[in-house]
């Protein structure tokens, strides 16, 4: 209902408890500092931030190593580092899964429990391992040409 109709907004608790987390994870990057939520039992909100808080690091790692960083989108980096040889087919296209994964949970287009099961959210890892592992053999490369 919109809030003209005198009914204020309304938004449902799937989409609250993304919005929270995001707010919460964004509040931290901005200001570094952690706000202490008080979580509500049976809440996805753990395993809400545990994504983000992978897929943060993602982005992040990929602006940092990409040639444009961070003024490029993500999904350009992440292909022109593939095309550079720094990733491999499988995390490209686990990638994309993840960012499939993320879309809806930011877009409300599923329930958080069925989004990030376990099986997604080892997804995620792999690529978080992925990139951390690109990052880090990168700044290696830089540092030795450096020297």
């Amino acid at each position: 209902r919109l809030y003209h109709e005198g009914n204020g907004l309304t938004v449902e608790k799937r989409n609250l408890e993304v919005y929270a987390e995001l707010c919460e994870k964004l509040f931290g990057t901005l200001f570094g500092v952690s706000l202490d939520l008080d979580i509500p039992d049976g809440s996805n909100a753990k395993l809400i931030g545990d994504f983000f808080e992978a897929w943060i690091n993602i982005e992040r790692l990929i602006a940092q190593c990409a040639p444009d960083g961070a003024s490029s989108p993500t999904s350009k980096n992440i292909i022109e580092l593939y095309n550079q040889g720094d990733l491999t087919d499988d995390v490209v296209m686990t990638f994309r899964k993840v960012q499939q994964i993320r879309n809806e949970l930011v877009h409300g287009e599923a329930e958080a429990d069925e989004l990030l099961r376990d099986t997604n959210m080892a997804k995620v890892k792999q690529v978080e391992g992925a990139v951390e592992e690109m990052a880090t053999r990168k700044l290696y490369e830089w540092r030795g040409k450096n020297k």
